[in-house]
């Protein structure tokens, strides 16, 4: 609470009555709930030579840590020449799994966030948010941001060498976390109070909990997502506002697609199917990115969407797929492109893999 309380100046000039602060009546017991509960989640590095770290104390938070690494092949008996050791990038990637808020865990996701570690050769950091109903909104969001303080604490990485990761949910708790970064967290001047990320890929993100997206429809029949989704109102939503659903679905820090405005955001990565039901949550943030940032004075960023031909929501995670080993290698290309600070020619076609591949300049 108390970087909204110095923010608060700020967004009285820049999006008055726009970005409420949290309500008095239940500031005070958030406040106390965040210092009672264990915070969870696990470092991930594609590698055998690194001993794990301890556990570290943080405020009132434990922080438990796991490390995923290989385990040593036994000998052949021709042992083929091995392949080039690939340098080790500095960037650090901060990923919250999906699940649609009720679900998933840092273990259930090792298939996709040990991969990621590996296909990147980036330390990754998996945080285990607190899910709906038992913990609704803003738990989820307040977990990602503690987790967000003690990655950038400097005994872990700094910001500009932090890419935030998502899939789903994840995905959108991405964007969620960037919006209050960048709309919440100022000085009276304008000024960040909290640094933000240098960048973020975001994969079949769920950015619009409103379910305005017309690919609900269009797409109901091809995707393997439930076309009763919109009842995960009754999972997520506060018990206390119940009776203010779409106000509360509409608000920046819960979808993110409905933030005023994306100016000063980091280079976005997002990646989509054709056929799934969110491709046009995809899409539309694709967009407001594009229409707030680029050609704006003194802005160096972009975003790159990414439209996957016939593929279905999360396919990224169908590893045995060619457009998910495609969605893994442009990835790389994007943290290629942080590396270098512009955007890169983009890769449409590639092993019979067909994407619509945007970057806005």
């Amino acid at each position: 609470m108390t970087f909204e309380d110095q923010g608060a100046e700020w967004r009285k000039g820049k999006q008055a009555e726009r970005y409420p602060t949290v309500l008095p009546e239940n500031a005070k017991k958030w406040d106390a709930a965040s210092r009672v509960y264990d915070l969870k989640g696990e470092w991930i590095e594609y590698d055998d030579k690194i001993p794990p770290p301890r556990d570290e104390l943080f405020g009132f938070r434990r922080w438990a840590g796991s490390w995923i690494r290989r385990q040593p092949k036994e000998e052949p008996s021709q042992t083929p020449t091995p392949p080039p050791e690939r340098e080790r990038r500095d960037k650090v990637i901060y990923f919250l799994h999906g699940g649609a808020y009720i679900g998933g865990t840092t273990q259930l996701y090792r298939l996709l966030s040990g991969r990621l570690a590996k296909e990147t050769n980036c330390k990754v950091f998996a945080l285990d948010y607190r899910l709906a109903p038992e913990h609704a909104f803003p738990a989820a969001l307040h977990d990602a941001f503690t987790g967000y303080l003690y990655m950038i604490n400097p005994q872990h990485s700094y910001p500009k060498d932090i890419i935030l990761m998502g899939d789903s949910a994840g995905g959108g708790l991405v964007m969620c976390l960037l919006n209050y970064l960048n709309l919440y967290l100022r000085s009276p001047t304008g000024q960040h109070l909290v640094p933000l990320p240098s960048g973020a890929a975001l994969m079949s993100p769920w950015v619009d909990l409103a379910f305005t997206s017309e690919s609900w429809s269009t797409n109901a029949t091809f995707d393997w997502l439930p076309s009763n989704a919109r009842q995960i109102h009754d999972h997520i939503v506060p018990g206390f506002i119940r009776d203010r659903v779409e106000q509360f679905v509409r608000h920046p820090l819960v979808s993110p697609i409905f933030a005023e405005t994306y100016a000063g955001l980091p280079p976005i990565l997002i990646q989509a199917g054709e056929a799934e039901v969110l491709r046009d949550d995809s899409l539309a943030l694709a967009f407001k990115y594009d229409r707030d940032n680029v050609g704006r004075h003194g802005f160096k960023g972009w975003v790159r969407h990414e439209m996957f031909t016939d593929m279905v929501h999360i396919f990224v995670m169908m590893s045995w797929t060619k457009e998910s080993t495609s969605a893994m290698q442009r990835i790389n290309y994007f943290l290629d492109e942080l590396e270098v600070g512009h955007p890169l020619e983009p890769i449409c076609v590639e092993d019979d893999v067909t994407v619509d591949s945007h970057v806005s300049l």
